[in-house]
């Protein structure tokens, strides 16, 4: 019985609408609501948003307004009706609709199913009649057999969009409304905010500008100059009822009625680090403002705002040393020193920085000292931590040499939450400024590489991208030659006899990853290494 009632109803309150036709026929009585239906578990978010052809109208003419309705929610919604009614300062014309069915003389738009990440349209061409007021729509989901995420169906009776399940939309009578600067009372507020106060270069972050009319009476013309910083890219931006120009820098509002606002989100993307400024200002209307001067710079008055945000990026460099007067040829057995510098020239602070310091096969671990953080010598990891801009940290560490090879020491940032601007950490990049090695010789006896040796082997290309070709000079009976990785894996290895008359070697690298390599030689007189880069 309780369905034949409400079919009952319906039926007879279309009836009235058509015979009576002096009643409006946005004027949809009380009991037009949907039956009463089961809440099914679900997660759904409809969400309306209104746009129109025009934010000015002329009267005597058809006007065109768009709702959309999104599921912006991980399940299918079902069972929708949207209740979208237009006031009596308008006559229907036609409707259009993407999916479901629109009621003009019911003012419901009933949509069978909703899936996740789909929109739907319901298009309105409404003819004004003979009026000198803002017209506004509302509109709002009145019922979905799922519950929303964050939204009630049909619990908002001011007109005013208090949830996303709810839009509205205000058009203005073109030319009216001012006479250029005589009595009327109308003060535009602006503001600025964003979603973000500090952000990675190469991410995204959204400015939000708000100009709102706190006065009695409405605003025309209205146009705020937003030119974007030099150091952030213009993305998207996202407004139902005004229009950006990111090449001009102007948001074009136009009209505000009183005690409205107008909003536009524009989405940035962060090209470089540093402090990044931007300011907005109302530089037009049609009246005169109550507090405020259009374009005139003053930072005191209500219609500019600036805000600031810190985009994220630094320069770490890496560099290994040995201390002053020491050798980089040690005795089995010693203890040797180096010193690892890591520098951030900014221009922000580096976040939880950390650099891969292991030492290789041969270096026994002894001690360390640092200057900002500690060395984890079990993981053989520096954890600085966060280095100021413009700021160098050092780590001291020494180690016992147990090696019968001479041995080569790399060091290179391993993690940083900023972006640094020239290198990429762990990616084992030998031409990038966050890595760097460095050799040590052990010597044999008293006999030890001289400068003549170093003088007397070359490596040609370097870097290369297929063959590497050593050139030798050895008075030794034997001369080895050994192609090592920077984890000291032996990877290609070759011995000459003096009697082969022999003044060169060549070495295969086009079977190997691009990086760093080192080819050394080693005859009785000592080992000599030098480092090969492979493209």
């Amino acid at each position: 019985m309780k369905h034949f009632h409400h079919l009952l109803t319906l039926l007879l309150t279309s009836i009235s609408a058509i015979l009576f036709t002096s009643v409006p026929i946005h004027a949809v009585p009380s009991n037009l609501n949907p039956p009463e239906i089961e809440i099914l578990e679900g997660e759904i978010d409809l969400e309306l948003t209104f746009t129109t052809d025009s934010l000015e109208y002329n009267i005597f003419t058809n006007h065109l307004f768009t709702l959309t309705l999104t599921n912006n929610g991980t399940e299918t919604a079902t069972g929708i009706a949207v209740y979208a009614p237009f006031p009596n300062t308008l006559s229907y014309t036609t409707s259009t609709v993407s999916q479901g069915e629109y009621s003009v003389w019911a003012s419901i738009w009933n949509i069978d199913s909703l899936a996740n990440g789909e929109s739907a349209t319901l298009d309105l061409t409404l003819f004004v009649l003979n009026v000198d007021v803002d017209i506004s729509l509302f509109a709002q989901v009145q019922a979905a057999n799922e519950t929303d995420l964050d939204s009630t169906p049909n619990n908002n009776t001011t007109q005013t969009p208090m949830e996303d399940d709810e839009a509205s939309v205000t058009i203005t009578k073109k030319g009216g409304g001012g006479n250029n600067g005589g009595n009327e009372d109308v003060d535009i507020e602006l503001s600025m905010t964003t979603n973000h106060t500090e952000v990675n270069a190469g991410l995204e972050f959204s400015y939000i500008l708000t100009a709102v009319n706190d006065g009695m009476d409405k605003a025309t013309g209205v146009r705020v100059h937003f030119p974007l910083p030099s150091q952030v890219a213009y993305v998207s931006s996202d407004s139902d009822q005004t229009t950006y120009n990111s090449e001009t820098g102007e948001w074009n509002i136009g009209n505000i009625p009183a005690h409205t606002n107008r909003s536009i989100i524009i989405d940035v993307e962060v090209l470089v680090g540093g402090n990044i400024s931007a300011t907005a200002e109302v530089i037009a209307m049609n009246e005169k403002d109550t507090d405020s001067t259009p374009n005139n710079g003053e930072v005191d008055e209500d219609d500019i705002f600036s805000v600031d945000v810190l985009g994220l990026q630094i320069d770490l460099e890496l560099n290994i040393e040995l201390p002053l007067g020491a050798s980089n040829v040690v005795e089995q057995g010693s203890e040797v020193t180096f010193l690892v510098y890591v520098e951030n020239k900014g221009p922000t602070l580096g976040y939880n920085s950390k650099v891969r310091a292991i030492l290789p096969s041969g270096l026994t671990y002894l001690k360390n000292t640092v200057t900002m953080g500690e060395y984890l010598d079990d993981l053989g990891v520096w954890v600085i931590g966060d280095i100021p801009a413009f700021e160098t940290q050092t780590m001291e560490i020494t180690a016992i040499m147990e090696s019968m090879d001479s041995l080569t020491y790399t060091c290179e940032v391993r993690t940083s939450n900023v972006p640094d601007v020239d290198s990429t950490p762990s990616n084992f990049d030998p031409t990038e400024d966050d890595i760097d090695s460095l050799t040590i010789y052990r010597s044999i006896d008293t006999a030890i590489a001289t400068p003549s040796d170093v003088e007397n082997l070359r490596i040609y290309p370097v870097p290369t991208k297929n063959f590497v070709t050593v050139f030798f000079a050895s008075k030794s009976e034997t001369t080895h030659f050994v192609l090592y990785d920077l984890n000291e894996r032996m990877l290609q290895q070759q011995t000459l006899k003096k009697s082969l008359g022999l003044n060169s070697v060549a070495f295969d690298l086009s079977i190997l990853p691009a990086g760093m390599y080192f080819v050394s030689m080693k005859t009785e007189r000592g080992t000599i290494r030098k480092k090969v880069v492979k493209q």
